[in-house]
């Protein structure tokens, strides 16, 4: 049930956390979805019955789901061409290794204590976000064209000519701001279903055991029971799916 939550609750952040970014940005998303995490992971610390714990799960789901939209589409947006492709791979296998890091940490400790350590990486999150520009891109396309700039020039250094960059991302939006809006049947296109297909089976075969940091089963004699015998295996399975799914899409796409 709380496995089923957290998946449920992904699919939920996921879906409304596109249309969050676009109105409150993308520094905003993320700190948003940091404050689910933090109200889930203390909800599992304080919990007493399945109730608390249950929602905990949903709250760290629907953050996990949000996140798993913003920050790609934060990176993605921030990043130069010639680097674009590697740090939106490298989020991708880190958050792998976190997950893997979780379950061997969980072996050791208790899921109380497991739930506090989860805290550390939303603290480290939220701090952060005080020290980095908002998305240049969506600056621009919300019209707010000087601190477009200042931002697009902070991650660039200050000694970068931005100009000819800041001028094609602008060319950029304004061509996309006259093109049709994407709908979601658009997918079912004949065009689309090769990749549609592939990608939904990579997604199938190698994230089956995705963000499960805290995998909890009811017992008999005790209210939780923490499956850590051998959860590690299965994180480093996961980094290891995760790298051959990278692999195939970068060859196939």
């Amino acid at each position: 049930m709380s496995g089923s939550l957290l998946t449920f609750g992904a699919m939920i952040g996921a879906i409304t956390i596109g249309p969050i970014a676009d109105f409150i940005g993308r520094k905003g998303a993320m700190r948003l979805s940091s404050a689910f995490f933090v109200a889930g992971w203390l909800a599992i610390y304080f919990a007493e019955s399945i109730w608390p714990l249950d929602s905990g799960r949903l709250a760290n789901g629907y953050g996990m789901g949000a996140f798993s939209y913003v920050v790609h589409v934060f990176i993605a947006e921030i990043a130069p061409k010639n680097l674009r492709e590697r740090l939106t791979a490298a989020n991708q296998l880190m958050i792998c290794a976190g997950v893997s890091v979780s379950y061997i940490i969980g072996i050791v400790v208790s899921w109380r204590a497991l739930a506090l350590i989860g805290l550390i990486p939303c603290a480290v999150i939220i701090f952060g976000l005080f020290f980095i520009p908002e998305s240049p891109r969506w600056l621009a396309k919300t019209g707010k064209h000087k601190e477009f700039e200042v931002a697009l020039q902070k991650l660039r250094g200050e000694d970068v000519d931005v100009s000819h960059e800041a001028a094609e991302i602008q060319d950029y939006i304004a061509t996309l701001d006259h093109l049709p809006k994407a709908k979601m049947l658009d997918l079912f296109q004949r065009r689309y279903s090769r990749s549609v297909i592939v990608i939904a089976a990579l997604y199938r075969n190698f994230k089956v055991n995705f963000h499960h940091p805290l995998p909890f089963q009811l017992n008999h004699c005790s209210i939780f029971y923490l499956k850590s015998d051998r959860s590690w295996v299965d994180g480093l399975l996961t980094i290891r799916g995760d790298q051959q799914g990278l692999f195939l899409c970068q060859q196939y796409f």
